[in-house]
């Protein structure tokens, strides 16, 4: 029978440790590939108001399984985890799911190492950081489930909380209107750098699926645009220019970076201009 051994006492544990040891046999034959009996070394290493995330060891084989609480967003966080995870497993731009349980809200994986893309990007090398996560956004795309839809970008997001009114924003309108929506795709809905991993100093991973849902295709990428450009201004246009062209260096579906470029422009700036009217 495996034992369980936790590195930390933290409050944060005293919920999450009988489920823990409850599963610890199970979870430590999975991660050790059918070996039996063997310790299972559980470590906290972050947490937020809805989830607890361990790093799981056993010999030499280590995962990462994810406890959500009961909250009602520690529910909905667990539904969408699991079922971003299942949904992208052997795709390569997610860790591996390895297990989950409904009845107590964990999702097993395996554990990415490395540094996060927050770690290793500055403004030195925000330009070729930035074309790296455009190759991974087109692969996201090519890999996540996707759903026809109809409609265009204008009435999208006309119904969209938090932009301006497209018609304060000269032409965004009308050339939004002539820009469809390419169907509706798992999107991770998350572009902050700490929830990608960089195992190798040049791959991406991408971790942290809680907010994932279906959204029109191409709005990672808008979301991403946003989070580059609050974080490096300096590099201004550049940054989209990187982005666009490592979306396209890999992307062979109907989506065109140019029309996704000017999507992110009309977002950033409609984002913007609600703020400074609110």
């Amino acid at each position: 029978m495996a034992m369980a051994y936790f590195d930390s006492a933290a409050d944060r544990l005293r919920a999450a440790q009988p489920i823990l040891e409850k599963w610890a046999e199970e979870l430590a034959h999975i991660l050790g590939r059918g070996d039996i009996g063997g310790a299972l070394r559980i470590t906290l290493i972050k947490h937020n108001t809805a989830s607890d995330s361990f790093r799981l060891q056993t010999g030499r084989h280590t995962g990462f399984l994810k406890l959500f609480n009961k909250s009602e967003e520690g529910v909905e966080g667990y539904r969408r985890e699991r079922m971003a995870l299942v949904a992208l497993k052997g795709s390569g731009v997610a860790p591996r799911h390895l297990a989950h349980c409904d009845a107590d809200g964990f999702v097993l994986s395996e554990f990415i190492g490395g540094r996060t893309l927050s770690e290793v990007i500055s403004s030195n090398n925000a330009l070729a950081w930035t074309r790296r996560l455009g190759v991974w956004l087109a692969k996201m795309d090519a890999k996540a489930p996707a759903e026809p839809c109809r409609g265009n970008w204008a009435e999208y997001l006309g119904r969209y909380r938090g932009l301006a009114p497209l018609g304060d924003i000269a032409g965004a309108e009308d050339a939004l209107y002539e820009i469809p929506l390419c169907g509706m795709a798992l999107a991770r809905c998350d572009a902050s750098f700490t929830n990608w991993m960089v195992p190798d100093m040049v791959t991406l991973k991408g971790v942290d699926y809680e907010r994932a849902e279906m959204k029109p295709r191409g709005w990672d990428f808008v979301l991403a645009y946003q989070a580059l450009i609050a974080r490096f201004p300096e590099h201004g246009e550049a940054l989209l220019e990187a982005l666009a062209d490592g979306f396209a260096s890999q992307h062979r579906g109907a989506l065109i970076a140019d029309e996704l470029s000017y999507l992110a422009r009309i977002v950033l700036c409609a984002r913007l201009e609600h703020k400074q009217a609110a």
